[in-house]
C-alpha cells in the first residue's frame, strides 16, 4: 500500500475506475483493515470526491485511530 501512496503523491499514477474498483474490492476482502479504507479515501480525495473520501477516512479511523496521525 505504501508504494501506491508514493506513486499518487508524486503524480506518477493516474487514478481511474479500475484503481477505484480494486480499492473497493480490498475493503470487501479486508473489511477490518483500516489501511484499505485510508487508501480508498486518498483515491477519492485525489479525484475530488470529497464526500466519499470523508466516509472512507472516517471508516479507517473507526477501525484504528492509531494507524495515521492527524
Amino acid at each position: 500500500i505504501s508504494i501506491v501512496y508514493e506513486m499518487i503523491d508524486k503524480g506518477g499514477m493516474k487514478i481511474d475506475q479500475k484503481m477505484l474498483d480494486l480499492a473497493i474490492q480490498l475493503t470487501k476482502k479486508h473489511p477490518s483493515e483500516s489501511k484499505v479504507y485510508a487508501l480508498l479515501g486518498e483515491l477519492y480525495y485525489k479525484i475530488e470526491n470529497d464526500e466519499l473520501a470523508l466516509q472512507s477516512f472516517k471508516q479507517s479511523l473507526n477501525l484504528d485511530k492509531n494507524t495515521f496521525a492527524i
